[in-house]
């Protein structure tokens, strides 16, 4: 016999075949349903290629307590008569050994498949979370800063930095700094105000050289005219 269990599609409740026996036999569309799941359920349990002796028709319809079934059955075309009895349709395609073999490799395909796809999505995120914070840094760092923003920074750590030289400067570089994009802004001004500060300091520093020359060359001639 077929097994424990039969195959019975979700579209059944909705088949046009359903409606038909349901007026044939004069019963709602829940009864006709009742009627053809003992009779699926019969058939499973006897018969293993679908063929039906002679002697089926009043044993079906006593099988479901409808008379009249087994002829509803044959008008929709789900039995055929031949020489040797009957013939049920599609009996290899839904309630063979084969069929329910397909159905159960079918599901197990599914659940093989959604549980891929759910370690993948999972895996996927994970991956995606580093490349993702990387994104946003590549991303933030690469924010070009308004004069205002400049000002702003140069402002908050009291900078005597020119905010207009500094960005005029660098928004006609197209904010590169050689052949790269400058990366941060903030590092930039307080390069540009530790050069400011260098250059005035050596600018003091030789300035306070060049007096100590010349007060040196005038205390030599005043002691050479004193002579």
């Amino acid at each position: 016999m077929a097994g424990d269990w039969i195959k019975i599609e979700s579209s059944l409740p909705y088949k046009p075949e359903v409606y038909s026996i349901s007026e044939q036999l004069n019963c709602n569309k829940n009864e006709t349903l009742g009627m053809l799941l003992i009779y699926f359920s019969w058939l499973d349990q006897h018969s293993k290629d679908g063929k039906l002796e002679s002697y089926a028709c009043n044993m079906i319809d006593d099988i479901v307590s409808r008379k009249g079934f087994f002829d509803a059955l044959i008008n929709v075309g789900w039995l055929k008569q031949n020489c040797n009895g009957y013939s049920v349709t599609n009996f290899e395609k839904h309630l063979s050994n084969s069929a329910k073999s397909r159905s159960s490799a079918n599901q197990r395909v599914k659940k093989h498949r959604a549980k891929k796809d759910d370690n993948c999505n999972g895996k996927g995120v994970t991956k995606a979370l580093p490349e993702k914070r990387r994104e946003e840094k590549r991303r933030k760092e690469s924010i070009k800063p308004s004069l205002q923003d400049v000002k702003s920074y140069i402002s908050e750590k009291n900078f005597s930095l020119n905010a207009e030289e500094f960005f005029d400067f660098y928004e006609s570089k197209n904010w590169m700094i050689g052949k790269n994009k400058m990366k941060d802004y903030k590092a930039a001004i307080r390069n540009w105000e530790r050069n400011a500060n260098s250059k005035q300091n050596n600018q003091r520093q030789n300035g306070f050289t060049r007096n100590n020359e010349r007060q040196a060359r005038g205390t030599e001639l005043f002691d050479m005219a004193s002579s």
